[in-house]
């Protein structure tokens, strides 16, 4: 005889889902960009879906934890609330500050040497903090 299986919360099938779907979502965009940018580099559609699917990719958790703050905020459970804001703080505070204070300029680097691939040169690229 089996044990009957627990029930699984309403917000741990969310969240299961949200978390499946962005993942999937993801990994279509990353594969169907590169296939489309190896195919044709020059093309503007591998790239944006590449893009996409980076995004997505770093959107997904971030979402997860708001969609549990809201459920935190409806059983009221405080002390989750503070934590988990404090965490969307510091996530927000990582990315202003990455995009203020960092750039990638598209330029010829004398000290690093050209990357190449099948379709050709890639350039330099170099990455300046700013202070």
């Amino acid at each position: 005889m089996s044990r009957p299986e627990p029930e699984i919360p309403a917000l741990e099938r969310l969240l299961r889902r949200l978390l499946l779907g962005g993942a999937t979502a993801s990994a279509l965009c990353l594969t169907i960009g590169l296939g489309a940018w190896l195919i044709s580099p020059g093309a503007g559609a591998g790239r944006v879906l590449l893009q996409i699917g980076l995004i997505t990719l770093m959107v997904t958790p971030v979402t997860r934890i708001a969609v549990a703050v809201v459920e935190a905020i409806r059983i009221r459970d405080w002390v989750f609330v503070a934590t988990t804001l404090a965490v969307i703080a510091v996530l927000g505070a990582t990315l202003v500050f990455t995009l203020t204070r960092a750039r990638v300029r598209a330029q010829p680097n004398s000290q690093l040497p050209p990357a190449t691939s099948r379709a050709g040169s890639l350039g330099s690229w170099e990455l300046e903090v700013g202070s």
